[in-house]
């Protein structure tokens, strides 16, 4: 049972320190990379953006493309 306590928490500090390492690389290219959502998100606010926009309003029959008369 003791050997086998030991082998276990060794087993254990081998895990993490595996886990450490890949935290550190994965920052690593994150810092040479970027983060790769980043693009991704700025494509859907940008593509959101775009539908949102109001481009012309129509009133009393005429269309109006002025973007201060728009709002």
């Amino acid at each position: 049972m003791e050997e086998r306590r030991r082998i276990e928490e060794e087993l254990e500090k081998v895990n993490e320190a595996e886990e450490l390492y890949w935290q550190q690389r994965g920052g690593e290219k994150w810092i040479f990379e970027g983060d790769s959502n980043t693009n991704f998100f700025h494509l859907t606010t940008n593509s959101r953006r775009r539908k949102k926009t109001i481009l012309s309003l129509e009133e009393k029959g005429e269309n109006i493309t002025d973007p201060e008369q728009i709002k």
